[in-house]
């Protein structure tokens, strides 16, 4: 199989492109950073590569290692989603895991153009849409709080002063008692504004042992 300068220039752009959108990863400390996204966005480039390569062998189809690409990457991208309470983190982690090795495959493929307009597309998502999630943040937050209080009615009845007077909204509450002591699992919903006196109020509280969200 023979190397061409051609070949060279595609892992060289694979290179940039993925170290680019792997650089936004790392600067916001996500799972999958700057060596992550380079080595997907180079892969993928070599595998097209290859399957260009070897699709020109009598009875082989080049589409069909790029096919593995696309199902491949799906349970790499699944392995960076995990669940902590109410809440799913690393979506955006997998989609740009996806997204990288659909810039390899298309630089793979010769499309350099369209590659290097995507990267550009993904960092101005990755950048400027983190603005705008922000600002949807302070205006509607949710989060799942874990509250330990004492196992008797002025704890319980307290805590559930506090809760109603918070003015957020009550998507979910689990109880649990042991050890003489209950186990709250409450999620809320509301301003980002009107989480912080609530946390205020349950570290004050004599009756309540632990909180966590």
């Amino acid at each position: 199989m023979q190397v061409t300068a051609d070949d060279l220039v595609k892992l060289l752009l694979a290179l940039v492109l993925g170290g680019l959108i792997g650089w936004e990863r790392e600067l916001y400390d996500k799972p999958a950073g700057f060596r992550t996204n380079t080595l997907i966005c180079v892969g993928s480039t070599l595998f097209t590569i290859f399957s260009l390569k070897i699709g020109i062998i009598p009875g082989t189809d080049s589409a069909r290692i790029a096919a593995q690409i696309v199902s491949g990457i799906g349970f790499l991208g699944a392995g960076a989603i995990i669940r902590r309470g109410e809440a799913v983190l690393g979506l955006t982690t997998a989609a740009t895991i996806w997204f990288v090795a659909s810039i390899g495959m298309g630089i793979g493929a010769g499309y350099y153009v369209i590659s290097s307009v995507g990267t550009a597309l993904a960092l101005a998502i990755l950048f400027v849409f983190r603005k705008f999630e922000n600002l949807v943040d302070r205006i509607h937050t949710t989060r799942t709080y874990h509250v330990i209080v004492s196992a008797e009615d002025d704890a319980v009845r307290e805590l559930s002063l506090v809760l109603d007077s918070c003015g957020l909204r009550v998507l979910g509450n689990k109880q649990v008692k042991s050890d003489n002591r209950y186990f709250y699992e409450i999620t809320l919903s509301g301003k980002r504004a009107e989480h912080t006196p609530l946390l205020e109020k349950l570290l004050k509280s004599p009756t309540v042992k632990e909180v966590r969200y």
